[in-house]
């Protein structure tokens, strides 16, 4: 996954858990105190104090009290812009907790952007060539043949430039933007993967206003499930039905949409390289390839490969691997997004 730049992390609602919301360790009580103000909206909040390996001792902000996963997720999305900073979502089951999410501030939080694009081949010199012959001043013809040799570094193509390079490429990528936002409706399939954690199919649909989102789980620990929007009410069947609040069931299920999943695509598609405090680095076909940037202690970045079209002319790139300090923490691989699909009106109907 930069809106800044997300990292979503979303995977299959988890029953009989509580969750909770952690930031970066950082080395000063007073830092973490003020972490704790900018995370009073979100809910209850503490300051924790750690010793780390190597580090000593940390403090870390934790906040508590939430029951849904949607509403955990929004949250943390909210503090990470706020304090900019990513901010970690965990389930807990008994004693034992796992990291379930992650947002972050993205880099339409910082403040310079940098490009590196691909070093085409060298150009070979051509060997020197006879010039047209020279009129005489006298005789209208050549005194002495002259030689000239082909420049070694011929004009610069305006794309070599790298901040028109990266405009190009956002250039690219806005037509599948302006296509999704614009579709009356929408077929997204995804499938994702956190180390340590399972694997899990998605399939996000909608349909004016009403939505639909299926979860499952494809190895791994984890509860497949089914939910959406339908005409107003909002619903979740796992073992059974049941209705829920349609606001949260509207924050949960936007966390899967294509502008959360792909939000790095859909920042650039509007900032031009405005983005700042980000390297944006392109394939040799001037694709975007990779996003990296500085968020508070931690290094991220994320990788776009294998660009293709996903489905009615939306060209994305189909994985998408988001990195925090060197080490894997999310894996997108883009199954379909198709923004004139044919649906199965089931799909939008309160399962009976």
């Amino acid at each position: 996954m930069t809106t800044g730049l997300w990292m979503l992390l979303a995977i299959a609602p988890s029953f009989g858990a509580s969750f909770y919301l952690e930031t970066p360790p950082v080395s000063e009580k007073t830092a973490a105190t003020e972490i704790a103000k900018a995370a009073e909206d979100a809910g209850p909040s503490r300051v924790v104090r750690r010793y780390l390996e190597g580090s000593g001792w940390q403090y870390v902000v934790v906040v508590e009290g939430f029951t849904d996963q949607g509403v955990a997720q929004k949250a943390a999305h909210d503090l990470a812009r706020s304090a900019g900073m990513s901010v970690d979502v965990y389930a807990a089951e008994g004693s034992e907790a796992r990291r379930v999410a992650t947002e972050t501030a993205g880099p339409a939080a910082i403040a310079k952007a940098e490009v590196v694009v691909p070093t085409p081949p060298p150009t070979p010199v051509p060997a020197p060539v006879p010039a047209p012959p020279a009129p005489s001043p006298r005789h209208g013809g050549p005194k002495t043949p002259a030689v000239v040799a082909a420049s070694a570094a011929p004009p610069t193509p305006a794309s070599a430039d790298p901040s028109v390079a990266l405009n190009e490429s956002f250039a690219r990528v806005r037509p599948a933007v302006e296509q999704v936002r614009a579709a009356p409706s929408l077929v997204f399939e995804f499938r994702r993967s956190v180390p340590d954690g399972p694997i899990v199919k998605h399939t996000y649909a909608a349909r004016g206003a009403d939505r639909y989102l299926d979860v499952v789980i494809e190895s791994g620990a984890g509860t497949s499930s089914r939910s959406g929007i339908s005409s107003g009410d909002a619903w979740l069947q796992a073992s059974s039905v049941t209705h829920e609040d349609l606001t949260r069931t509207k924050e949960m299920l936007g966390r899967f949409a294509p502008d959360s999943i792909l939000s790095t695509l859909f920042a650039v598609a509007t900032t031009d390289a405005q983005l700042g405090g980000a390297t944006f680095e392109l394939d040799a076909k001037g694709n975007l390839a990779r996003a990296s940037w500085r968020d508070g202690t931690q290094d991220l970045a994320q990788d776009f490969g294998d660009w293709r079209d996903a489905g009615g002319g939306v060209v994305v790139p189909h994985r998408v691997r988001t990195w925090r300090d060197g080490a894997l923490v999310d894996d997108v691989e883009i199954l379909r997004l198709d923004v004139k699909p044919k649906v199965d009106e089931r799909w939008f109907r309160v399962p009976s």
